[in-house]
């Protein structure tokens, strides 16, 4: 019985060992190897996303250059509101162009709930014939600045003369 109780108690030792090294060493090992596959999920969920981002980014950068002259005609159609001289200038030779004589007595720049860009108002007094008025006003309008003629007020100042005053609205940037 001796010998039995010696295989007994060398099986429930081995056993105790073996349960031991499965507690220890085994299920540390297992978690690490959890846990380490989780991070790399991780990394090649972000991996994935960053390739993503960067396709996203090489493709905006193709439209961006294919739009870049469009844009710089859109960035030309709002007025310097620091120095509104070109548009002034622009202003001068629409009206030399139609026989006008004006006066631009104000600049005032404005920002409006409604508008969704700061704009600058300019008051012009203008002298001549009725029809180059009209034309002047058409080259206003239909220049290359969004703008917008405001408060109309034209007298009839001789024969075929009129005087008139308006304000002209563009937006600046």
């Amino acid at each position: 019985m001796l010998l039995n109780n010696k295989i007994k108690i060398s099986v429930a030792l081995i056993v105790f060992l073996a349960v031991i090294m499965a507690v220890f060493l085994v299920r540390p090992i297992l978690s690490g190897i959890k846990a380490s596959s989780e991070e790399l999920k991780k990394q090649r969920e972000e991996s994935y996303m960053i390739e993503s981002k960067i396709s996203s980014l090489e493709d905006f950068r193709t439209i961006y250059n294919g739009l870049e002259g469009f844009l710089e005609e859109i960035d030309g159609l709002f007025v310097d509101s620091d120095v509104p001289i070109v548009f002034i200038n622009f202003l001068e030779n629409k009206a030399k162009d139609s026989n006008l004589e004006i006066k631009i007595s104000s600049n005032v720049t404005k920002t409006d709930k409604k508008d969704f860009w700061p704009f600058l108002v300019f008051q012009i007094n203008a002298k001549g014939s009725f029809v180059n008025y009209l034309k002047f006003l058409h080259k206003i309008e239909n220049g290359s600045y969004l703008a917008e003629v405001e408060n109309v007020n034209v007298l009839r100042s001789g024969e075929d003369n009129v005087s008139a005053s308006f304000s002209v609205k563009v937006f600046a940037k």
